[in-house]
């Protein structure tokens, strides 16, 4: 149930628990908006990945940088214990056992609630939370569903764009941004299906993490003029994405940084599940086209993303 706060509510010292990777963190950055413009002052536990959106963030007052994969249980509940009392409200976007734990920090307690559909979650859900959010429909948009966290505490209306805080670059050129993922190499694509449509695609800079960086070395090897994004640091990815006319990824968080780049994006996402994946998961807020991809579809969605390249609606400068 959502119980809305009062519109004249004061502002509140608010507890986020976001333990999640990079794009996820970025959907939560519409939200993060709305709160500091409510004038709610919110401390963050973010993961390490997901911390990097964060560091310097406008909207985030202080930041709590916590791994719950790797930090022993006595470390979760001693950091339980530190923020207790020091919260009006706590609310957490992550659906994992840690989050609701830590919202105890607050007499007032939001998060997400399935019902029926997850019964015995529910159950334990129903002491733990003061305002339970129903799930939504699989087919709202996350940043959607993570809006509607803010309801009890006044924050209401319809998300604005994803919110990065990092100074990018006004001028973009005429180079295609690609991002590399273990998910190209699916559905019969292999790397010589990738090489060749990362040649086709013209002036292109490559984007690559720590795991795909031997694989965007040969790249760079092989194809004529291409170019590397410099990774030194979130901010330096970001900046180097939005140098760029266009990126063109998989169904990763690389399409929600690029979206909150301002970057039109063309995302591949399999054919498999799409009816629920590509309305909840499609990039916010900037143009894009989504592309398809089912087993022994490799030539047709390599020319779907090749002319989706070239689609004048997708050129914004």
């Amino acid at each position: 149930m959502i119980r809305p706060a009062s519109p004249t509510a004061e502002p509140l010292r608010v507890l986020m628990v976001r333990l999640d990777g990079l794009g996820d963190t970025v959907l939560t950055t519409p939200l993060l908006r709305a709160l500091r413009e409510a004038g709610h002052e919110v401390t963050v536990i973010a993961s390490p990945l997901g911390a990097q959106v964060l560091h310097g963030h406008p909207g985030v007052s202080a930041l709590i940088v916590h791994d719950p994969r790797t930090s022993t249980l006595r470390e979760k509940i001693r950091l339980s214990g530190e923020l207790r009392g020091r919260f009006d409200a706590a609310l957490t976007v992550t659906e994992k056992m840690w989050g609701y734990l830590w919202c105890n920090a607050a007499p007032t307690r939001i998060g997400f609630w399935a019902g029926a559909a997850q019964p015995v979650k529910a159950v334990a859900l129903m002491g733990a939370l003061t305002h339970r959010i129903p799930v939504q429909p699989v087919e709202t948009h996350e940043v959607e569903r993570i809006m509607l966290l803010g309801a009890p505490l006044g924050v209401a209306g319809p998300p604005g764009p994803l919110w990065l805080g990092i100074d990018l670059p006004e001028r973009r050129d005429d180079a295609v941004a690609f991002h590399l993922s273990p998910k190209w190499l699916r559905d019969g694509c292999d790397h010589e299906w990738v090489r060749s449509l990362v040649e086709a695609l013209g002036p292109v800079r490559i984007s690559a993490g720590p795991s795909e960086a031997a694989w965007a070395d040969a790249l760079l090897a092989s194809v004529p003029g291409a170019e590397r994004i410099p990774t030194g640091s979130f901010a330096d990815w970001c900046r180097g994405l939005a140098s760029c006319r266009l990126l063109i990824t998989t169904d990763t968080g690389a399409s929600h940084v690029g979206a909150a780049c301002g970057l039109p994006v063309v995302d591949l996402f399999s054919s498999e599940g799409a009816e629920h994946a590509v309305p909840r998961w499609k990039p916010w807020g900037v143009p894009s086209q989504i592309v398809l991809r089912a087993p022994g579809e490799a030539r047709r969605a390599y020319e779907e993303i090749l002319g989706a390249s070239r689609n004048p609606s997708l050129h914004v400068r």
